[in-house]
């Protein structure tokens, strides 16, 4: 894909008036121009041509999970076999939980009584605040009688007395209620956390999928976060892969990938891009890229390396040469400096330097210099025969 300026040491520019026209001045070296090099010359022509790139990656599925529990226990009982189909929310795994059962059945006990505890306070809160509430009434109602003078201050204290030991202990009594209240909470939220820790004893498939593989067996006794088997659903396959910055004007959703294995050469699989990083890695300077592939026979496996060509733009009446012709480090003639770009399929398109008609040597070099005159052959056995 990246474009280099090489200089051609085998384009030849042929004219019209004949095969064995001399191209140049011969600037040493080589036979005479009498005496014709034979080589045999190929035409350049022109096409639509695909700009692409091509690069490795990894078949992911659409979720894989290694399946594990936030509880210690002992393994019942498994119920699946590795490579079997599930369903979400089908048992996978039984741990034993006669004490997380147990632990529930305390917790939902002192959550009653603390329910019970809770409600006694409450209706002494309610009896504290009428007596409170009466205490106020009789208070200012003493308290008018006083600046009337028709009772003694003595008369008034006593009602003071009163109404502060009414409000004492409706202050109190409330304060033991809101205590009660935090603890009944505490005692609902130990008791919904020994049910779920109870349910981290029975494991789940959390998708629709198939079984991976098991690492655990029977009887053994797993901590929190061990690995117990692996869950994989393939119902629908993606490549990641990355991609050089200087690409990401042609990168966009929706475009299309073709994607082939070593596994199965002979198979493509068609993908479309349907995420491009929105963040550049500033070590690589690449992007990561996800492309959804079409395997409705689902022949590829998460994991699996993959190539993935990209067909970023097509070029009309493209020039395009056999690339297997165009280099040649050995050979020292410069006759003409060409730009290319991609390669594919045993060509090459060339920006720059050549056009449609033009003619190049595609054999037979040994004798062909700059300025050379050319005698066209037509195959291969020609020119080991001048030889």
């Amino acid at each position: 894909m990246k474009q280099s300026t090489i200089q051609m040491q085998l384009l030849l520019a042929i004219s019209a008036i004949g095969l064995s026209t001399v191209l140049s001045a011969c600037k040493g070296g080589g036979p005479p121009p009498e005496f014709p090099a034979a080589a045999k010359v190929g035409v350049a022509t022109t096409q639509n041509w695909q700009q692409t790139y091509i690069t490795t990656g990894a078949v992911e599925a659409n979720e894989k999970v290694d399946m594990n529990t936030e509880v210690a226990g002992t393994i019942v009982h498994l119920h699946f076999t590795e490579g079997q189909p599930i369903q979400k929310g089908q048992v996978l795994v039984l741990l034993k939980a006669d004490k997380y059962i147990a632990q529930v059945n305390s917790a939902f006990d002192q959550m009653d009584v603390q329910s019970a505890e809770t409600e006694r306070l409450k209706s002494l809160v309610a009896s504290a605040l009428s007596k409170k509430s009466l205490a106020e009434s009789e208070f200012a109602k003493f308290k008018k009688l006083h600046q009337q003078e028709l009772i003694s201050s003595l008369e008034l204290d006593q009602k003071r007395s009163t109404l502060d030991a009414a409000v004492a202990d409706y202050n109190a009594t409330l304060s033991q209620y809101q205590s009660a209240t935090a603890q009944e909470t505490k005692a609902h939220a130990d008791y919904r956390y020994s049910q779920a820790v109870a349910r981290e004893s029975t494991i789940r498939a959390p998708f629709t999928g198939i079984v991976g593989q098991k690492y655990v067996a029977t009887g053994d006794y797993i901590l929190p976060g061990e690995k117990i088997v692996t869950v994989v659903d393939s119902s629908k396959l993606r490549i990641t892969f990355a991609v050089p910055e200087r690409y990401l004007g042609y990168i966009k959703t929706g475009l299309p990938v073709l994607v082939y294995t070593e596994a199965r050469p002979d198979q493509k699989f068609n993908a479309t891009v349907t995420f491009v990083d929105p963040v550049v890695d500033p070590n690589s300077r690449t992007l990561v890229i996800k492309a959804e592939i079409s395997d409705p026979e689902r022949a590829l496996k998460h994991g699996q390396s993959a190539v993935a060509k990209l067909v970023l733009e097509t070029i009309p009446e493209a020039v395009v040469v056999p690339f297997a012709d165009l280099v040649n480090d050995d050979n020292k003639a410069h006759l003409q400096a060409i730009t290319t770009g991609s390669r594919d399929n045993g060509l090459v398109h060339v920006t720059d330097g050549i056009k449609k008609g033009d003619r190049f040597v595609q054999s037979g070099l040994q004798k062909v210099y700059d300025g050379a005159s050319i005698n066209e052959v037509k195959d291969d056995t020609a020119l080991k025969e001048d030889n």
